[in-house]
C-alpha cells in the first residue's frame, strides 16, 4: 500500500506540474484511495493545490470531479463551509454537464452535510426530491443503503416519532447486509444508533454503535475506527459510564494523531477533558479543554468553540460554580444562531442535560438574569470568562 502511494503522489506531482486539468481529474479519481488509505489530511493538502480558484473556467469534467472529492474529504475533516462550497459548485457543474450518475453523488454528499449541520430538513429536502434520481443511479453513483440511512437518520432528527425514519433505516440495513458491504452496514448501524439517541434509549444506541464498530474494525481503516471508537465512547459518556469511555477516547486520540487528524485531536482531547471533570481531576480536565478551546479559536471554528464551551461549563458546574456555567451556557445558543449552526446528536443532548442541571440548581430569576448576561457576551469575552475560574 505504501509503495502505491509514493507512486499516487509522484504521478499527480508530475501532472500538477504539467497539466491542471489531468492533476484534477487524478486527484478527483484518488478520492476514494485517500479515504480508505488513511490518507484523508493529505488529500485536503493536494485539493487545496489542484482547486486554484482563479482557474475554474471552462468548467470541465476533471474541475467538477475534484471538487466533487474535495468536498467529501474537507466534510470529513470537518471543514464544513469548505465542504459545501465545493459540494455545490460540483452539482451546478455536474447539471451543466449533464452528469447525472456524478449529480446524484454530489447531491447525496451534500445532504449527508447538511445533516452533519443540523440542517436535517435541508436534508429532508434533497432526499425527497431527488429519490428517482437517487434509486435510478445507485448502481454506478451513491450507494442507495447509505442515502437511506441518512435519510431516516434525517427524518428523525426533524421528527422522532415519525415512522418513516425507522423504516428507511431498516431498508437500508437490509440492502447493507444483501450486499455484504462492510462500509454500508456499519453506516447503517451508525444511523440507526443516532436514531437510537434521538429517541432517548441509549441502550440500543449503544448495541448499535458496537455492532457498527465491529464492521468498522474489518473494514481496517484507522480514521473511520476511530470516530466509531467516539460514537461508542459517547453513549457511554451520555449514560454517565466515564471509566469505560475513557479508554475507548484515548485509543481514538492515538489513531487521530498518527493519521494527522488535528481536529479530530481537538475533540477528542474535549471528550477526555470532561471524562476527566467527572472523575475530580479538574486540573487535567481545565488543560485539556484549554487547549482544545485554543485550537478552535486558531482555526476559527464557531462549532469547536460551542462544543468545548459546554463542556467548560460542565466543569464548572463540578466546582460548584453554578451561576458561570449559566454564564458560559447562555452564550452557546445565540453564538451558534449568528454562526448559522446547530449541535447534533451528542451534542445537542449533551447541551440539553448540561443546561438542564444548572437552571435546576439556580432560582429563576438568577438564572435568568445570568442567562441574559451570556447572550451578550462576544466570543472573546466568553472564552476569558470561562477561563476566568481556572485556579478556583
Amino acid at each position: 500500500m505504501e509503495g502505491e502511494h509514493r507512486n499516487f503522489r509522484a504521478a499527480l506531482e508530475w501532472a500538477c506540474e504539467r497539466n491542471l486539468e489531468a492533476s484534477r481529474w487524478l486527484a478527483g479519481l484518488l478520492e476514494r484511495f485517500w479515504f480508505f488509505g488513511d490518507h484523508v489530511s493529505e488529500a485536503y493538502t493536494w485539493y487545496s493545490r489542484v482547486l486554484n480558484e482563479s482557474a475554474r473556467t471552462p468548467i470541465t469534467k476533471g474541475l467538477a470531479l475534484a471538487l466533487y472529492s474535495s468536498g467529501c474529504v474537507s466534510l470529513n475533516l470537518e471543514h464544513l463551509d469548505e465542504a459545501q462550497v465545493s459540494l455545490e459548485l460540483s452539482i451546478t457543474f455536474w447539471q451543466q454537464l449533464g452528469e447525472q450518475q456524478r449529480l446524484a453523488s454530489s447531491l447525496a454528499w451534500l445532504a449527508y452535510l447538511f445533516l452533519q449541520r443540523g440542517k436535517s430538513e435541508y436534508a429532508c429536502a434533497i432526499y425527497s426530491e431527488h429519490e428517482s434520481l437517487f434509486r435510478t443511479s445507485s448502481g454506478t453513483g451513491p450507494s442507495l443503503s447509505w442515502i437511506l440511512s441518512c435519510w431516516g437518520a434525517a427524518i428523525a432528527a426533524v421528527c422522532q416519532n415519525d415512522p418513516a425514519a425507522k423504516a428507511h433505516l431498516d431498508e437500508a440495513l437490509s440492502l447493507a447486509h444483501t450486499l455484504q458491504d462492510p462500509l454500508l452496514i456499519l453506516l447503517a448501524y451508525s444511523s440507526l444508533g443516532d436514531w437510537a439517541v434521538l429517541q432517548g434509549d441509549y441502550e440500543n444506541a449503544l448495541r448499535y454503535f458496537q455492532e457498527a464498530l465491529v464492521w468498522r474494525r474489518q473494514l481496517g481503516t484507522q480514521w473511520i475506527i476511530a470516530a466509531g471508537l467516539r460514537q461508542v465512547a459517547n453513549v457511554m459518556s451520555l449514560r454517565g459510564d466515564y471509566p469505560q469511555a475513557e479508554p475507548l477516547y484515548t485509543e481514538a486520540l492515538s489513531m487521530a494523531r498518527t493519521s494527522g487528524d488535528q481536529h479530530s485531536e481537538a475533540f477528542i482531547a474535549q471528550a477526555l477533558g470532561e471524562v476527566a471533570s467527572h472523575r475530580g481531576d479538574f486540573k487535567q480536565a481545565t488543560m485539556l479543554l484549554t487547549e482544545g478551546l485554543s485550537s478552535f479559536r486558531k482555526w476559527a471554528d464557531a462549532l469547536g468553540i460551542a462544543r468545548c464551551l459546554i463542556k467548560f461549563a460542565d466543569l464548572r458546574q463540578m466546582q460548584g460554580q453554578i451561576e458561570q456555567a449559566a454564564h458560559i451556557l447562555g452564550f452557546v445558543e445565540p453564538w451558534l444562531e449568528s454562526n448559522q449552526l446547530q449541535l447534533v446528536i451528542f451534542d445537542e443532548t449533551h447541551y440539553k442535560h448540561s443546561l438542564a442541571a444548572t437552571r435546576a440548581q439556580l432560582d429563576e430569576t438568577t438564572f435568568n438574569a445570568v442567562w441574559e448576561t451570556g447572550n451578550k457576551m462576544t466570543v472573546e469575552e466568553a472564552m476569558q470568562y470561562a477561563l476566568k475560574y481556572t485556579n478556583d
